[in-house]
């Protein structure tokens, strides 16, 4: 029961940050935002990477992939290979969706994408702030415990 109410809390919680991102998105579509293609490209091209990073390092810290479509491949094909087919879909989206794209669509994606890998960042800090916690308590347990050693 337990982990049937997480899992809908995980889709929840992805459901309604991709409602963020689209409204932010709409939002600098309605501002009539726009940068040059170079421009948002290497912006856009910037978040990707440090998605990729910060995901890496979260799941390496204890986290979990947000995302049900990735974290399902993730189960299946492995974080790495996941990663691998991620970043070719990345080329590809670039390559026939992105170039041919007007500006102000690049302009909105570029800049909403900066919400994952500010989100990947913030949930590592919450992740390692846990483990520095987990640290503490077993410090503190092994003083009373008198293994001051085992520090």
């Amino acid at each position: 029961m337990k982990k049937s109410l997480r899992v809908m809390k995980g889709y929840l919680h992805f459901v309604l940050f991709m409602i963020l991102m689209l409204s932010i998105a709409v939002g600098i579509q309605l501002m009539r935002v726009t940068l040059p293609t170079a421009i948002s490209l290497a912006v856009f091209v910037a978040a990707i990477s440090l998605d990729f990073v910060t995901t890496w390092k979260c799941l390496k810290a204890g986290g979990r992939e947000g995302n049900p479509i990735v974290a399902g491949l993730f189960k299946k094909i492995g974080v790495r290979n996941t990663m691998l087919c991620t970043a070719g879909v990345w080329v590809l989206i670039l390559v026939f969706r992105w170039l041919p794209g007007t500006l102000i669509g690049q302009t909105s994606t570029a800049i909403v994408y900066w919400i994952v890998p500010l989100n990947n960042i913030m949930v590592l800090r919450r992740e390692q702030k846990k483990l520095q916690d987990r640290r503490v308590l077993q410090n503190v347990a092994a003083i009373v415990n008198g293994n001051a050693e085992a520090i």
